[in-house]
């Protein structure tokens, strides 16, 4: 069963890909893609911004971030790449959450990197 976190997961990624496809003089583009043109963000603790929180997403993932321009210009190419990335990434955490409860029911010994996705 898809949990609401694995489909977010998914919607934000392909949405990126949906961005990134638009012109460059279009405004969603043009916020995802800007920098601050003056001034810096601020050293203790930066606000979290929305492309840092979709580029850790995409690294859970197995994306590589740096290639989402490249990737996402084909658009059925880009939402199986994503629809497998996320399931690849959903099949990994809910392994380590079923070996969790199998070391807190007594059936399994604990390892090293329980509570670690990928």
């Amino acid at each position: 069963m898809k949990l609401m976190a694995s489909t977010m997961l998914s919607a934000a990624i392909k949405r990126a890909g949906h961005v990134m496809r638009m012109p460059d003089g279009r405004i969603p583009k043009q916020v995802f893609c800007g920098q601050l043109a003056v001034g810096t963000r601020p050293q203790c603790g930066p606000v979290r911004r929305y492309k840092d929180s979709l580029k850790e997403t995409m690294k859970k993932c197995g994306m590589q971030p740096s290639t989402v321009s490249i990737d996402s210009q084909d658009r059925s190419n880009w939402k199986s790449q994503c629809q497998e990335a996320v399931e690849q990434f959903e099949d990994a955490r809910v392994t380590v959450l079923q070996q969790k409860r199998a070391v807190r029911k007594g059936e399994a010994q604990p390892t090293s990197n329980l509570g670690v996705w990928p």
